[in-house]
């Protein structure tokens, strides 16, 4: 029934998507709920997480922010409601850095490459990152490298455009799912920490060598490397031992056919072409040796279950933010 909301469109129809407009909406509430929990988690891990105090010092902050740009406090008309719709960007960025971070902690460092590989071989027999190796040229390698450097302007892209198209109860609900998402796949990071084909079944340091491309490659790689915490010219054992263990599942393709899933069910003038994008960039992710098959094929299982409990939790932060705003209505009716 839940699942139904989204497909049948009763759900954008019924009137109930507005969040109230004297709290949180239900992105905000969802990602104040995500930055207690990963300064929960960083507390816990003090002892092993040497940055767990900036951790809980950066979320107790955000926190604080989301709450002072409520809609109740900030007025839509004034020079800071563009925060609201801006900020949850650069937040989805900060809890994957702390979302890594824990997952490092929490495993003291280990990895879990080898259950990832061995459901590779058992599924195809072979390993598909060496398998594809022959079939690579440069201009695949080029095409793919930047349609994967492009996933960040891929979710912007269609945020623009629903906010472009004065659409603000698909922009909020499109919010809210993103956290949503992303706060679903960082947690596969918990629990199987890996990092990924690149480093574990081909040599880190001659990728370029071995995947060249024809012009951009080597800085957007170079780019990928630096959001996941690579030193440039670091060797192999350094890359290894300080790159983010992000790799199961892919948030990179759970998150781009989330995308691609809205787009069409929003009817964005932008779908076909982040369809097109999309498609490329979750071929690029085992293809340019970042993620293991299985990465993806849990991503999309993850996806499944993202879009078909997403309704009843997006009522349920509905009922919440809804009942929180009339406390203070009834305490003013009581008090007259």
């Amino acid at each position: 029934m839940a699942a139904r909301l989204w497909l049948d469109g009763d759900f954008l129809r019924n009137g109930k998507h507005t969040a109230p407009g004297s709290w949180l909406r239900p992105a905000d509430l969802l990602v104040v709920l995500f930055a207690v929990v990963l300064a929960a988690v960083s507390l816990i891990l003090w002892a092993r997480m040497p940055p767990a105090r900036w951790v809980i010092a950066a979320d107790v902050l955000l926190i604080t922010a989301v709450i002072a740009l409520r809609p109740g406090a900030i007025p839509t008309s004034s020079r800071l409601a563009w925060l609201r719709d801006l900020y949850i960007a650069p937040v989805i960025y900060l809890f994957y850095t702390q979302a890594c971070l824990i997952a490092h902690a929490l495993h003291n460092g280990r990895t879990c490459d080898t259950i990832l590989v061995n459901a590779d071989r058992w599924i195809f027999g072979v390993d598909p990152t060496i398998w594809l190796a022959p079939y690579s040229h440069p201009l695949i390698t080029e095409v793919l490298q930047l349609a994967y450097t492009s996933f960040y302007i891929l979710l912007l892209s269609l945020a623009w455009d629903l906010v472009r198209s004065g659409k603000r109860a698909e922009f909020g609900v499109y919010s809210f799912a993103m956290v949503y998402g992303f706060a679903l796949s960082y947690l596969g990071y918990w629990l199987l920490p890996s990092i990924g084909p690149r480093f574990v079944l081909h040599q880190f340091s001659a990728l370029d060598s071995e995947l060249p491309g024809l012009v951009l490659t080597p800085y957007l790689r170079a780019f990928v490397n630096w959001g996941g915490a690579i030193p440039a010219g670091a060797s192999n054992q350094l890359a290894m031992a300080q790159t983010f263990r992000d790799v199961f599942p892919s948030g990179h393709a759970m998150m781009t056919m989330a995308v691609i899933f809205w787009s069409f069910k929003f009817s964005s003038r932008a779908r076909w072409p982040i369809a097109i994008a999309g498609s490329l960039l979750v071929v690029s992710t085992v293809y340019l040796r970042y993620h293991y098959v299985i990465d993806v094929l849990a991503a999309a299982g993850l996806l499944g279950f993202c879009l078909a409990s997403l309704p009843s939790l997006y009522q349920l932060t509905q009922r919440l933010l809804t009942r929180r705003s009339s406390i203070p209505r009834r305490n003013v009716e009581s008090r007259a």
